[in-house]
């Protein structure tokens, strides 16, 4: 059948140049599927030359075929168990303490070296990550992990990334939890937290919470307990809990106001008589005692502050784009120019800070509903990188201290753009030869704040404490960036 009758507005020549493009494509792909990665994709719970079976108890009908040389080139404990000194005999290699829906998508990883990974299934693919000893796999699921902290799973993560003996993992969801104490001591998640968890979040000399907040935020967690205990709520069980979780004196009660003293701690019960008049005496005549058990020190409490870039150049007013264009002629973008995928922010500040993250929310930007795409920060050698889609929130969290006086730069550039695709079918019902939709353009900084780098002064007294203190920006690349959370060091 004659393919000309699809190209009715077209001249020979160019129906010839498609026809040598299918040709090319078809090529392609069967290049494709002679390539390892094809060859590996298509054994992958295949029982051709499959030399082991995985079954699962209490799963009878589940049964994974799979390649003992594959699995050994991945795993060293495969290796171990299949090539060691003691190889795994003939029959099957039941798996206890993974579920089989896990143990498929571990196998499918092994073979292929993808994994979709959701919050449903990223900690049993990191336990069964860990088991086997597959890096990669690790490294994603902690990734993972790291770009999904929020406060309604801070708590959760921490205590995996504890289990887990992910250290960075660890350091990176404490400095955040600190941040953020005091909407994380608001939600469930906190509440479940394991008494060691919480020991060593009490143990930061920072944490974005009063102490009276934090010791009302303690009680529900231990009434939580003694409810799942089928225990009664009194001050005799709750010390009990406190003091076998080593949490009670972690308690800065010297720090508190006496009204707060007298209003909030006395009548939970957990404090003895003795301990009730010596607190007393520290609070109201300022003599803390060698000898108390108590935290005496108070923590340092963070202020974030939001600042908004609008604040900073107000002139971006001037910049909105006209609906249905792709960019204003005024602030042309250069194609050819790295930077209209780029936004570097230079600060400068005269006292120490903390930017704690920046609110991703390109404002003028022609681009169709549901475009998403990966920005990635970069930092002191350092990328972290989030899910962007329009129309709603993207958080990246820096959580970075900035020393005085000290210029830093902020790269934020967008990635891993996901580009509309076209069926084989519309090659020969399009009238004309396809071309793949333009990248979306964000909007170019105005020029003046793209030569030289001028710098802009914040006025530090609308958000930070009154004096002589500033924040030095200059902006170059597209407008990403709409806010940054902001916390001032002593």
């Amino acid at each position: 059948m004659s393919l000309e009758p699809y190209f009715d507005t077209e001249s020979n020549i160019e129906a010839n140049c498609i026809q040598n493009d299918l040709e090319t494509l078809y090529l392609a792909d069967n290049q494709q599927n002679d390539s390892i990665l094809s060859c590996l994709s298509n054994i992958c719970l295949n029982e051709d030359l499959a030399d082991v079976y995985f079954s699962f108890p209490g799963e009878e009908s589940r049964r994974y075929p799979a390649h003992k040389m594959v699995l050994s080139l991945r795993s060293p404990v495969f290796k171990a168990m299949f090539y060691g000194t003691f190889p795994q005999q003939n029959g099957d290699v039941e798996i206890l303490d993974i579920k089989a829906s896990t143990f498929n998508l571990l196998l499918r990883y092994i073979y292929t070296d993808r994994v979709q990974l959701t919050g449903q299934i990223v900690i049993s693919l990191l336990y069964a990550a860990q088991k086997y000893q597959i890096q990669s796999l690790l490294s994603l699921c902690e990734s993972f992990l790291r770009n999904n902290l929020w406060i309604r799973s801070a708590c959760t993560i921490y205590s995996n990334a504890r289990l887990f003996s992910l250290d960075q993992l660890k350091q990176d969801t404490l400095k955040f939890i600190a941040l953020n104490a005091a909407d994380v001591f608001e939600v469930k998640d906190f509440l479940a937290v394991p008494a060691n968890d919480l020991v060593d979040i009490l143990k930061l000399e920072t944490i974005n919470i009063t102490e009276v907040k934090l010791f009302q935020s303690i009680l529900k967690w231990v009434d939580v307990k003694l409810v799942k205990a089928q225990k009664l709520i009194t001050g005799q069980n709750r010390r009990g809990i406190l003091l076998s979780s080593g949490i009670l004196y972690l308690i800065a009660f010297p720090s508190l106001s006496i009204d707060d003293f007298t209003k909030i701690v006395v009548p939970t019960g957990i404090l003895t008589d003795e301990e009730q008049l010596q607190l007393f005496k520290a609070i109201t005549m300022n003599e803390i005692s060698m000898w108390t058990k108590f935290r005496v020190k108070p923590r340092n409490i963070g202020k974030v502050i939001k600042i908004s870039i609008d604040d900073i150049i107000p002139s971006l007013e001037m910049m909105h784009l006209q609906q249905n264009t792709s960019y204003n002629s005024r602030c042309p973008m250069n194609e050819k120019d790295s930077l209209h995928r780029t936004q570097n922010i230079y600060l400068r500040a005269s006292k120490t800070i903390r930017v704690v993250s920046a609110n991703i929310k390109p404002k003028f930007v022609s681009v169709r509903p549901g475009y998403a795409c990966t920005v990635a920060c970069t930092f002191r050698g350092k990328t972290v990188d989030q899910k962007y889609t329009y129309g709603e929130d993207c958080i990246i969290h820096i959580d970075e201290e900035f020393t005085s006086n000290d210029t830093r730069n902020i790269v934020f550039e967008i990635k891993d753009e996901r580009q509309e695709k076209i069926s084989p079918n519309d090659w020969f019902r399009t009238s004309s030869r396809y071309q793949p939709s333009p990248n979306v353009q964000f909007q170019m900084l105005p020029n003046k704040y793209n030569i030289g780098r001028n710098q802009r002064k914040l006025n530090w007294n609308k958000y930070f404490t009154p004096g002589k203190n500033r924040i030095d920006f200059s902006f170059e690349g597209i407008y990403l960036v709409d806010t940054f959370d902001v916390i001032e060091l002593d």
